[in-house]
């Protein structure tokens, strides 16, 4: 009810949707597609992107596009290209693309899931933030990215008293002059989230650049 007197009904959110796709479409020229799914958002959004190889979505605006972001990170197992909507793009996407590294299974398969695109930059950079043992950990997504032949550039980095994985992450990022970041998804739970702020959630937040992400 709470969403209906925000945002209108659903049938109402449809047509606001469409009218704005309509308007992108004769303003790009793009070859895409319209597609309408009735039912639960997660398993429309599920049956839609079985044959995807990437899903792009943009920083949520209401609650149908949060349902939407936390579907396709969460339940496709599709990669996704998360695009910030505040603030200017940058004016290149992929030629110098910042790895998060962690080493976990998500982190794995965001470089193994986003290998087209990391074969494509023209640099890459591994970032760590406050992993013991980085040396070790490093070598394993170096070498996942040797297999392929690819080089990256290593960079082990600590945050400051007060500061944010997430912050210390994006900061990196914005130095080394990254246009677009990969990074694993981690999930604890939306009161995890909401009270003590997960990785995840603050990159998406704050971030300026476009994160490829992979669960």
């Amino acid at each position: 009810m709470m969403r209906k007197l925000r945002e209108g009904t659903a049938q109402e959110r449809l047509r606001q949707a469409r009218y704005v796709f309509e308007g992108w479409l004769a303003f790009s020229g793009a070859r895409v597609k319209w597609l309408e799914h009735v039912g639960d958002i997660t398993s429309s959004l599920v049956a839609e992107v079985k044959g995807a190889g990437l899903i792009a979505v943009a920083k949520p605006h209401n609650l149908d596009a949060t349902d939407a972001l936390h579907a396709a990170i969460f339940n496709t197992g599709r990669p996704v290209l998360f695009v910030p909507t505040e603030g200017a793009l940058p004016p290149t996407l992929g030629e110098h693309i910042v790895i998060a590294w962690k080493p976990r299974t998500q982190a794995r398969k965001a470089i193994t899931r986003t290998m087209p695109w990391l074969r494509a930059a023209k640099r890459l950079t591994i970032v760590t933030v406050d992993e013991s043992g980085t040396g070790q950990g490093c070598a394993e997504a170096v070498g996942l990215l040797k297999e392929q032949g690819i080089s990256a550039e290593v960079r082990h980095v600590h945050t400051q008293p007060g500061q944010h994985i997430g912050a210390r992450l994006l900061s990196e990022a914005e130095a080394v002059a990254a246009d677009a970041i990969v990074m694993g998804a981690f999930r604890f739970g939306q009161i995890f989230e909401w009270v003590f702020g997960g990785v995840t959630h603050e990159v998406l937040r704050h971030t300026r650049l476009p994160v490829f992400m992979m669960h």
